[in-house]
């Protein structure tokens, strides 16, 4: 599978992929990078608005498509205003690379840690060194709710900037002006 991908990577191509965690839903969108391990993919819903950015392990593909008739009804739609360029991300260091953009740009994240399948940590990355990374928790309702501790390590997979990040962005930037108040 990496093979393909870094080579749907170099044609830049956007591609649809399933996975293991639900085999008949899957993603859309342009890979921005690539490695052994793990690929970063920019999102678009199927209403072709921007998604995010998500990073999970090559393992867990089970299926790749592209250049088919999906592919060519949301070319139509994708919004031109989407720069894939705008988000350096460094094939050697993925996870890392989408943590440090949290960090820089103030943004939400989404992450799954240990392949439980859930959201283990959500929240704003406030630091991130060697291997390690603390997160200031933000909880469904916009607060905050302390800090997480975790190993880079022990992530499988990566949610930056999507919808749901996006809404809990919004809750907590109120619920910090009300404080302010």
């Amino acid at each position: 599978m990496k093979e393909k991908l870094w080579e749907l990577q170099n044609e830049n191509k956007n591609v649809s992929i399933y996975s293991c965690d639900d085999i008949d839903k899957f993603l859309y969108g342009k890979l921005l990078a690539v490695n052994d391990r793990e690929f970063a993919l920019l999102m678009y819903t199927p209403l072709g608005m921007y998604d995010g950015i998500i990073v999970k392990r090559i393992e867990d593909v089970t299926r790749i498509e592209y250049d088919g008739q999906y592919d060519q009804k949301m070319q139509k739609i994708l919004p031109q205003d989407i720069n894939p360029k705008n988000f350096y991300i460094d094939d050697s260091q993925i996870t890392s690379s989408v943590l440090n953009l949290s960090l820089k740009l103030s943004k939400l994240v989404s992450i799954e840690l240990l392949n439980s399948g859930i959201n283990n940590v959500v929240g704003i990355v406030d630091e991130i060194c060697d291997n390690k990374c603390t997160i200031k928790l933000v909880d469904e309702y916009g607060y905050e709710d302390g800090y997480s501790f975790i190993l880079v390590s022990d992530i499988t997979q990566v949610m930056f900037d999507g919808e749901t990040e996006n809404l809990l962005l919004k809750l907590w930037k109120i619920n910090m002006n009300k404080v302010a108040d």
